[in-house]
């Protein structure tokens, strides 16, 4: 078999071609040519892979072969480690080589630690006591079936697809020989090889799984038919969080509106791209291709309030900034107000909570901000997905809060205020002052998400508490700032009796919820 290699300085075009081969002399060499002259050319490859030096493993039918660049036609690997059936292998962060293969009754994952020599034996094993003892598959947590896949996170879990078992196991460090899986992923329990219908999140078939440099979880399962996607996966049973249906082009909100075809590989970029690939000797134009897909993803731990950075919960009318990966264009947009009120997409960006599309302020690759609806109610759950031409992320949910306020700050610890001594971060003492925040929650009056506040005063249903270095100020108004979206100011009266300081701490209290402290200077 042969390994064509491509030198990319430039996007490369579709139908480029190849100027290097590994593995035979030329592109167009037949398969028995290169397997007569020289045995341990013949790969064969099922899956490859770059270590951080820059040299490429490739998984063929009798082990793992590493190539050391310079790359050169005809190349003969350096080293080869002897082991069958490569169901898959991947390194970690810390440069060590996990390999999940085996043949019937014989599976098994090894770990093997740099430096890497020919007859090397593996530091670690999953699956089986040892690296030489044989045991027929059982639905015990450390054991396996047939295996399919493995992919390590960047906290050291590592995920096994165990095809034959119906499930994904989850290994969380610290990990040793023949442990018992943290969790399983496609099973109610781990006591047995149970057929969980898809819609409960079994995953009958897994054949590969990718992990995400933001800690999402791929996994394709049912013969290339279903792409799911965990995130926190900690939980067995747990269900997955998004899926993607590659024969029928359907996603949790509609149509999924790039081309799919058949795919049996699955591999995560740096950047975030899944790259799907297909069954070998299948000649098909459409089986045969390689897709990218740039699927957008959030997180959890990256939806904050876009004035604190606090983490969910959120409050009724709250500005929400989410961080995640192709949520939008390279170059950030800001949305323009029309007719009063801040538009729903941005250059092909939506974000939908609860299904509707939410007002957006601004949208790049790497983030969003919107504006959560004021009609929705504290204590319902909110589910949250970002759109990018379409394609739509996993969900994030969370329940509604009544309140949770938060400071807006120049740079992130000082206040952005307004005194008498003009904007800034300086009060004066015994003077007015006004704060910007977000996440005070409902106000008097009608108002939408994403329009602008009127001149008319818009005033907090529930009171504010402006503290500084413990001591309460007067608030003389809390309610949405006129003409601006979603912001509200907190006017109040800076006692007298405050010392002096260049750094006073100030905090909001509404509703018994607390805001981060920022800092002030008091003159």
């Amino acid at each position: 078999m042969r390994i064509p290699g491509w030198r990319e300085s430039s996007p490369l075009p579709n139908a480029f071609r190849a100027d290097l081969v590994l593995g035979k002399p030329t592109l167009q060499a037949s398969p028995p040519f290169g397997f007569a002259i020289c045995p341990e050319c013949d790969l064969r490859p099922r899956r490859m892979a770059f270590d951080a030096t820059g040299s490429l493993w490739v998984a063929g039918d009798g082990g793992i072969s590493r190539f050391r660049p310079p790359f050169s036609n005809y190349q003969r690997p350096e080293l080869s480690l002897e082991l069958w059936n490569v169901g898959g292998f991947v390194f970690d962060h810390a440069g060590r080589l996990w390999v999940a293969s085996g043949i019937t009754n014989c599976e098994r994952v090894v770990m093997f630690q740099p430096p890497f020599v020919q007859t090397m034996r593996p530091a670690l094993v999953l699956g089986q006591p040892d690296a030489d003892t044989c045991r027929a598959p059982s639905p015990e947590p450390n054991r396996f079936g047939i295996l399919r896949g493995i992919a390590v996170g960047s906290d050291g879990t590592v995920f096994v697809s165990d095809s034959g078992s119906r499930r994904v196991a989850v290994f969380r460090p610290p990990i040793s020989t023949f442990m018992a899986a943290t969790a399983i992923l496609g099973q109610d329990s781990t006591a047995g090889f149970e057929v969980v219908p898809f819609e409960r999140g079994g995953l009958n078939g897994s054949i590969d799984l990718a992990v995400g440099p933001m800690g999402d979880l791929w996994v394709l399962h049912n013969f290339g038919g279903l792409l799911a996607t965990y995130f926190d996966a900690r939980t067995t049973g747990q269900r997955w969080d998004h899926w993607i249906n590659l024969a029928t082009r359907k996603q949790p909100d509609g149509d999924f509106p790039l081309p799919l075809g058949t795919a049996r590989r699955l591999k995560s970029a740096p950047d975030g791209s899944l790259w799907l690939f297909p069954p070998r000797d299948m000649g098909s134009p459409v089986s045969s291709q390689i897709t990218r897909l740039r699927i957008p993803v959030l997180t959890q731990k990256g939806i904050v309030n876009a004035a604190s950075y606090a983490e969910a919960p959120f409050a009724p009318g709250t500005l929400v900034t989410a961080f995640g990966l192709h949520l939008g264009s390279r170059t950030g947009t800001h949305g323009a107000v029309e007719q009063g009120t801040f538009p729903s997409t941005l250059n092909g960006t939506t974000v939908l909570v609860n299904g509707k599309p939410a007002p957006l302020l601004y949208a790049r690759n790497d983030q969003v901000t919107f504006q959560l609806p004021f009609s929705l109610e504290p204590g319902q759950p909110v589910s949250i997905r970002a759109q990018n031409g379409g394609v739509s992320s996993p969900a994030v949910n969370f329940t509604l809060a009544r309140s949770s306020p938060g400071v807006f700050s120049a740079d992130g610890s000082r206040a952005a205020a307004i005194s008498p001594l003009g904007q800034g971060n300086t009060l004066a003492r015994g003077q007015w002052a006004t704060v910007f925040a977000s996440g005070l929650g409902a106000v008097e009056g009608e108002i939408r998400e994403g329009q602008l506040a009127p001149s008319e005063l818009r005033p907090t249903r529930q009171a504010v508490e402006v503290y500084i270095e413990g001591v309460l100020c007067q608030t003389l108004f809390a309610g949405l700032a006129p003409g601006l979206a979603g912001v509200y100011q907190v006017n109040f009266l800076v006692p007298e009796r405050l010392a002096a300081s260049s750094a006073a701490r100030l905090v909001l209290l509404q509703g018994g919820e607390v805001s981060r402290p920022v800092l002030v200077t008091l003159r």
